[in-house]
């Protein structure tokens, strides 16, 4: 019977490509088939964690679903999220190898039926040796295909710069994450202008008010994208991805929209800070940031 890479999906859609990305290179690497657990969007909210939906759907994603009567319970998440420990003694008597972030993948040499993989696996060091087919696997299905072509149409002929904006999460309470400041964005776009005087801004972003208050959109050389929300959110990802460069927030969705960038020759402007202090959760920004991406 061929081997099978389990991969569990949660949070919002730059995690989710994270964790595709991740057991579809091992996958690849054992030769074996991919399952998605989505069991997490049926259950997140009896957790109490935000709101989220599967948003792979808009891509050309080949998987099959997959629900483990063992690990996709309700009843035995909570459980093992209880008592962590016990599962490397419960879950191989059922011919499960169960990784986590904290376990070094490519050192790894895994004879289980199934692989369980349970994290958000934020190194691209995981999926680069398929970087090619992780590319077409995130381009947009055939139906969605003319509204990335009229965004193309737009911006044809000038020296687009994708700008990612994200706030209203960061700012709750219990958010890890830090809240980039206008002075973060500002240095980037003037990095970017040193070299492209002539460059056109396209801010996007979940925070419109906060965009407006602080930037100078002229629709001519800034622009707010401001059509896309929700669940089309997807599209500000393949939008971004688009532009010639991009100045990223510290986000696995513009994050993404960075790492699938073509252009040769693209700047890519990251935040030094990411998460607050003391709240990285384990968190190594040199194995997720490329050395090449220009760090502010």
């Amino acid at each position: 019977m061929k081997q099978k890479v389990v991969v569990k999906l949660m949070g919002g859609l730059g995690n989710q490509m994270l964790q595709f990305a991740t057991g579809f290179a091992l996958a690849q690497k054992l030769n074996a088939t991919l399952f998605l657990d989505t069991s997490y969007y049926k259950i997140s909210h009896k957790k109490g964690d935000t709101p989220r939906a599967f948003e792979l759907e808009h891509f050309n994603v080949a998987y099959k679903s997959y629900k483990h009567p063992i690990i996709s319970n309700y009843i035995a998440q909570m459980f093992f999220g209880k008592y962590p420990h016990l599962r490397k003694y419960i879950l191989p008597l059922f011919g499960i190898k169960y990784l986590t972030d904290a376990d070094q993948l490519g050192a790894l040499k895994i004879k289980a039926p199934l692989v369980y993989l349970d994290g958000y696996w934020q190194s691209n060091n995981y999926f680069n040796a398929q970087y090619s087919n992780i590319v077409s696997a995130f381009t947009l299905k055939e139906n969605l295909q003319l509204k990335l072509q009229n965004f193309l149409n737009g911006v044809a002929g000038r020296t687009a710069v994708a700008v990612h904006i994200r706030r209203t999460d960061y700012l709750l309470p219990h958010s890890s994450h830090h809240v980039l400041d206008v002075q973060y964005y500002n240095a980037a776009i003037n990095h970017i202008k040193q070299l492209h005087p002539q460059a056109v801004f396209y801010f996007f972003g979940d925070d419109h008010h906060w965009i407006k208050e602080n930037f100078d959109i002229d629709g001519a050389t800034k622009i707010l994208v401001n059509e896309n929300f929700g669940s089309n959110s997807y599209l500000d990802l393949t939008f971004m991805s688009a532009c010639q460069h991009i100045i990223i927030s510290n986000s696995t969705f513009s994050w993404w929209a960075a790492y699938l960038n073509q252009n040769t020759n693209k700047i890519i402007i990251a935040p030094q800070k990411w998460f607050l202090p003391g709240k990285s959760g384990g968190f190594n920004y040199d194995s997720f940031i490329p050395n090449h991406w220009t760090k502010i």
